[in-house]
């Protein structure tokens, strides 16, 4: 509905996995407990965020990922 990705804030309790299988567009900002993958090993589409993602306590991963950053 015309939402800005800057204006979109996903949080999530545990750990967050944004399509392990690859490819696909995730849009705003993801603030996760226990960490965020984007993809995983192995997997050679292109995923894209549109937005940040933010771990509390463990890393951040991604393969074979384009963050373009809202203004």
């Amino acid at each position: 509905n015309g939402a800005l990705p800057k204006n979109v804030f996903w949080y999530v309790g545990t750990a967050a996995t944004i399509n392990g299988a690859g490819g696909g567009i995730m849009a705003g900002t993801i603030m996760a407990y226990s960490g965020v993958t984007f993809s995983t090993s192995g997997n050679a589409v292109q995923t894209v965020l549109n937005g940040r993602a933010i771990s509390l306590v463990a890393s951040v991963t991604m393969v074979n990922t384009t963050i373009n950053v809202p203004e």
